[in-house]
């Protein structure tokens, strides 16, 4: 089975608990991603129960930003995770059937002061992948929005309320190995101050060696006694 986009979901807060809904129709052995962006801040980030850092990235403008992901197991209908203090967040969780494995992440700023672009690098993905791209405003205001690349699906495009940045959410799936991107997300206002950032992950199921061949066993006849 190869993977793909199941389904996505997003949620903002102000408090020290991050918590966004389980993607509609997850079953165990779904991969799961679950992307935070702390706002100004670098409080200490406690993922929910069982989740392992992916990919870290501090912007800057001071915005902490990780992604973590894993393989569903009776995962309760919230995924909750902690700040060691009280701040604006902004929380995405994403499901992909069909995978069980993260290639190399990535994580960078990107663009300059000023820009409505966040773009990301070209990079090589696994055959029967599903790549994910998080891209980000940090400095703008909560009323962004954002045209994604044309190569990509949009599946979250949120903001924090009175806050000041947005979030974008894209995917697409690859059915062979080879570099894809660069992709560029453009924001619907160029940014007052700050940069564009993004992080980009591949989830995939590796391909199976095939058998080795059969060998065929040679059959002497028998001599009869008499």
């Amino acid at each position: 089975m190869a993977a793909s986009f199941g389904a996505s979901a997003s949620a903002t807060g102000n408090d020290t608990a991050p918590t966004v809904a389980k993607p509609t129709g997850t079953v165990d052995g779904d991969y799961l991603l679950w992307y935070i962006q702390v706002e100004y801040a670098a409080p200490t980030i406690t993922p929910p129960s069982g989740f392992t850092q992916i990919a870290t990235l501090t912007t800057a403008l001071g915005s902490l930003t990780r992604l973590y992901g894993k393989a569903a197991s009776s995962e309760p209908a919230n995924l909750a995770g902690t700040l060691s203090a009280s701040n604006k967040w902004k929380v995405a969780a994403v499901r992909v059937p069909g995978a069980s494995q993260v290639d190399t992440s990535g994580a960078a700023l990107n663009g300059t002061n000023g820009s409505a672009n966040a773009t990301t690098p070209s990079f090589t993905a696994k055959g029967n992948a599903l790549l994910v791209i998080f891209q980000s405003q940090d400095g703008n205001n909560n009323t962004t929005t954002w045209t994604p690349d044309g190569a990509l699906t949009e599946a979250e495009d949120f903001g924090q309320t009175a806050g000041f940045s947005t979030v974008e959410v894209a995917y697409r799936t690859t059915t062979s190995p080879g570099t894809y991107g660069s992709f560029t997300a453009v924001a619907s206002a160029s940014l007052n101050f700050g940069w564009c950032h993004y992080m980009y992950v591949s989830v995939y199921t590796p391909t199976k060696a095939p058998p080795p061949p059969r060998q065929r066993m040679l059959r002497w006849p028998v001599r009869r006694q008499f």
